[in-house]
């Protein structure tokens, strides 16, 4: 997992996942804060513990302490050793999570295979480049399942990974910039021949 850890971003649902998966499968949560995360005295919710006090709680209720490790805050320079620690990338958001964020394209250009849920971003992104696994948002088990999967098939993850590519050099900054570089020169073709056409008009009008 990758990125500034808030609920709609549903990190609780890799942790459930976790439990389903066989011992050797660990997770990597790369961000959170800068203070070292920690058992809860008590098992019951509390309202006042931040999202990442929760996660954590979560995490010794399951009793996946020692398959979870949470870097917290980390440089810049630091992520391609994080990035490199790990076989999948997971961004298990929820539907109530709008829009397009960096950690997107930090997710999209790490080359990991990237399984992701069935979000609006996602599958927008989807239907243009069938460049990702996917699952039923906030289905754990779906999620476990789609893990399994990837992580058994090289085919698979050669595909993904390939149709990532194919997608990031298709939607990079240059492509981007000549896309709209190439509509603004025909718009621009098409301006000056409607004024040349009103021009003639006015001209054999007159």
């Amino acid at each position: 997992l990758l990125g500034f850890m808030s609920p709609a971003k549903r990190y609780e649902d890799v942790i459930t996942a976790l439990k389903f998966l066989p011992n050797h499968y660990k997770l990597l949560i790369i961000g959170g804060s800068n203070q070292r995360p920690k058992k809860q005295a008590t098992t019951q919710t509390n309202p006042k513990l931040t999202y990442e006090q929760r996660l954590v709680q979560l995490i010794y209720e399951a009793g996946l302490e020692n398959r979870v490790l949470i870097t917290g805050l980390f440089l810049d320079e630091q992520l391609p050793s994080y990035i490199n620690c790990v076989d999948l990338f997971i961004a298990p958001y929820s539907h109530q999570l709008m829009g397009y964020y960096n950690t997107i394209n930090l997710l999209i250009t790490a080359n990991k295979p990237l399984i992701a849920a069935n979000c609006p971003a996602f599958v927008e992104i989807q239907h243009q480049a069938q460049c990702f696994a996917m699952f039923e948002a906030q289905d754990p088990q779906d999620l476990s399942q789609t893990i399994q999967q990837v992580h058994a098939c090289s085919n698979e993850q050669h595909f993904l990974l390939n149709a990532l590519k194919t997608y990031t050099q298709e939607h990079c900054a240059l492509a981007i910039t000549n896309c709209l570089l190439s509509i603004y020169q025909q718009s621009q073709q098409q301006l000056i021949t409607v004024v040349g056409f009103v021009g003639r008009c006015l001209i054999s009008s007159w």
